[in-house]
This record gives structure tokens, C-alpha cells and sequence, in this order.
């Protein structure tokens, strides 16, 4: 309950609260931990709480102490697949947190460790049931670690990767069957690539991804999400309305919206010091 409600305040982007919220779910989850450590459905809530702290941390700019939460998150994932290996599950939620843990290594300039750690997940995720199908939970990990490699090659000078990778992005959205139907956190998926490809070729143009995309129409509202924010200042960019992407850069800075990625974006268009 307090782990939903932690999401309900990053739906109002009150990092604070969401911070508070989540790190009480980690100390609860650790308690548990410690009383029955061999309680494995205990054991991997604890991951899942870890896991919670942080993205937070990371929204606020707190890389280094989510790559802690982020790796023992991942070593107690991977200590339940040992114990279990016939176990899908706890192999596919290790995986997805490998990946959350490469790029934040990457945001820590750790770039080549984070590639090695890429390609590897890469090839993990080909053996994995349901990536084909559209929409699935398999396919947006997928695309996650598509958008990350990209990112980690686009810094690292690796242009043409960076493209291959982005190609790949753009080719699984555009054939989601729901794409116009995404939430807030696919959107900002859509966005980013979009992001990336225009930072390559100078071009807002993705085809069957052009299409308008629901973001900036809640500006007015008192509260909204941190990743609404984000994806509609990065639009606001590549359509060349400044005034606009400042409105948003000023929403999110002014909660401590600090995410590494958001911070790179915003310098790089001279939208903060």
C-alpha cells in the first residue's frame, strides 16, 4: 500500500513525498528480510523495494545510491533464480533490474561497463517468451534496453549504433497495435526515441511514430507527472518552442526533478545553468 502510494505522489511528481513514502517501504521490507530471511516471496519484495528507492533516486540525482539499491536489488534476484532455476519469473525480474542498473552505471561515466553489461543483457533478452508480442511487459523491457544502449553509444561518439539500436526502437512501436493508447512511462519511451533520433539526423520525422503525441495538454494543471513533464519539454525542443520547454524545465526543477538523463538535455539547450 505505501508502494502504490509513493507511485500515486510521482503521478503529481511530489519527489519528496514519493521519497519518503519509498524509503519506508525499503526499511519494512528490510525488517522482514532480517526476521525470516528464508522466506524467498519476503526475500524478493525486498528487491521490488530496493528497486522502488531507486528510481526515485535517480529522479532526484542521486545516481550513486541507487546503483547500491540497484545491485543488491539484482544479487538477491539472482541469489532466488540459483535456489530456483526453473523459475521464470525471478530470472526475468533480475534481468529487468540488470538493466536499470546499466544505465545508471552509465550515468556515473562508467559508459564501457555499461555496454558490456547491454550486450549481455541483449542476448539474455532473445531467449525470453513473449518479446514478440506487442505491448508486453517482455517487449517494453526490450525497448528499454534498446533506449539505454543508444543513449550510452550516442555519448560515446558511436553514431551509427546508436542509429541501428534507435531503428530498432522506432520498428517495435510503430507496430503497437495500442501505441496511441500507451501510458505516461511508454510515452516518455516514444519521446526519448524520437529525442535521440532527432539529436542524429537533425529530423522530427519517425514516420508512423508522428503522430501527435498527448503531451503538454495538462501544462495548466497544479500537479502532474514528472515523465509527463519531461517527454512535453523535449517535444516543446524539437518543434522550437522554447518558451514552452522553459514552462516545463521550470515544473521540474522547481519539484528537484533532477534526473541525469533530463539534466544532460536541459544544459545541452541552454534551458538550465
Amino acid at each position: 500500500t505505501l508502494a502504490w502510494a509513493a507511485d500515486a505522489q510521482l503521478q503529481a511528481c511530489n519527489l519528496e513525498e514519493a521519497m519518503k513514502l519509498r524509503h519506508r517501504v525499503m526499511e519494512l521490507s528490510e525488517f522482514s528480510t532480517t526476521t525470516d530471511p528464508g522466506d524467498n516471496e519476503i526475500r524478493k519484495q525486498y528487491a521490488y523495494a530496493l528497486t522502488g528507492l531507486a528510481r526515485v533516486q535517480t529522479l532526484t540525482g542521486n545516481v550513486a545510491a541507487a546503483v547500491e539499491n540497484l545491485e543488491l536489488a539484482v544479487s538477491i534476484l539472482q541469489s532466488l533464480v540459483a535456489a530456483d532455476p526453473s523459475n521464470l519469473h525471478y530470472r526475468e525480474e533480475a534481468l529487468y533490474r540488470r538493466t536499470m542498473l546499466a544505465r545508471r552505471l552509465g550515468e556515473t561515466g562508467q559508459l564501457d561497463l555499461a555496454l558490456r553489461m547491454l550486450s549481455e543483457i541483449e542476448a539474455d533478452f532473445a531467449v525470453i517468451d513473449g518479446l514478440g508480442e506487442q505491448g508486453s511487459v517482455a517487449q517494453d523491457e526490450y525497448i528499454k534496453v534498446l533506449l539505454a544502449y543508444a543513449e550510452v553509444e550516442l555519448r560515446q561518439g558511436q553514431q551509427e549504433r546508436a542509429k541501428e539500436h534507435l531503428r530498432s526502437v522506432i520498428d517495435l512501436q510503430s507496430k503497437n497495435p495500442h501505441a496511441r493508447d500507451i501510458d505516461i512511462f511508454g510515452l516518455q519511451r516514444m519521446v526519448l526515441a524520437r529525442y535521440l533520433w532527432w539529436q542524429l539526423v537533425g529530423e522530427n520525422d519517425l514516420g508512423s511514430l508522428s503522430m501527435a503525441l498527448p503531451v503538454g495538454q495538462n501544462a495548466s494543471a497544479e500537479f502532474r507527472s514528472c515523465a509527463e513533464a519531461d517527454s512535453a519539454a523535449r517535444m516543446y525542443v524539437m518543434d522550437g518552442q522554447r518558451e514552452q520547454a522553459e514552462g516545463e524545465v521550470k515544473y521540474l526543477t522547481d519539484r528537484g526533478y533532477a534526473d541525469p538523463s533530463f539534466v544532460r538535455f536541459c544544459k545541452k539547450h541552454g534551458l538550465c545553468s
